[in-house]
């Protein structure tokens, strides 16, 4: 009975091995048969590859140029629609430039007479409101050069305070032009400055006293000290000219 049974299990166990062995073999023939199908399916995936690289290299160093060209230089569109690439240039400080961008925003907003600040007489101005509102050309200065320190907006109130008194008293030319600047001295160190300039001007008073208009020269005297920072420049004041210190002299008519 149990030789029967050994009989049985031994003859199962032959005809597993038999069916493993036939699909191994029909395995093994469909292999042989499309051989070919495997090596044009393999060619396509290193054709693709090939493909795929080829493009992300070309891709990258498209890109690559654009970085060098941004990094390179700017392009400026002006109002007419006249463009121009410009290559790009560490700020040097102590360049002729940069001291002229200095002596520019200065001669610009600080040269002040009675007929501008009365936009020609026509309105009367007694506070600092008044001021500003009737100038929006100050508070553009203030708030794209002053310094936000509390020695930089004193000193700027100071010389709005100074401009108010001078006409108050009548002692604001009425006509100041400037004709030229110079600068008498100039430090740097490191992203910090300092300057000492003239402006000279050609000035227009009338002396009420005795009823004449008088035409002479003058010079306003600035000393300032300040810092520069392109990462906190506005569309007004690109390069990040930040006055610390302003120190002006005043014109007066007597």
């Amino acid at each position: 009975m149990n030789h029967k049974y050994r009989l049985e299990a031994k003859e199962e166990y032959d005809v597993g091995l038999e069916v493993k062995k036939t699909a191994t073999d029909k395995a093994k023939e469909i292999m042989a048969t499309n051989w070919w199908v495997l090596w044009i399916l393999t060619l396509a995936n290193i054709v693709l590859s090939l493909l795929v690289l080829q493009y992300v290299s070309n891709r990258v160093g498209e890109l690559l140029d654009e970085v060098k060209t941004t990094a390179k230089g700017v392009v400026v569109l002006d109002y007419s629609g006249w463009t121009a690439y410009i290559d790009k240039k560490t700020i040097d400080s102590t360049s002729v430039g940069f001291k002229a961008a200095v002596t520019n925003a200065l001669r610009f907003y600080m040269v002040k007479d009675w007929q501008t600040l009365s936009r020609n007489y026509s309105e009367k101005i007694s506070t600092i409101e008044e001021l500003e509102a009737k100038n929006p050309d100050l508070v553009e200065f203030k708030e794209n050069y002053v310094d936000s320190s509390k020695e930089a907006q004193l000193d700027f109130l100071s010389y709005e305070k100074t401009l108010l008194y001078l006409m108050s008293t009548d002692n604001l030319p009425e006509k100041i032009t400037a004709s030229g600047v110079t600068v008498n001295d100039y430090e740097v160190k490191g992203l910090e400055f300092k300057m000492t300039m003239t402006i000279n001007v050609n000035q227009s008073l009338y002396l009420m006293e005795s009823d004449r208009t008088v035409d002479r020269a003058g010079k306003i005297d600035i000393v300032v000290s300040g810092k520069f920072d392109p990462q906190i420049g506005t569309p007004i004041n690109p390069i990040g000219i930040k006055f610390t210190s302003l120190k002006p002299t005043f014109l007066k008519k007597r």
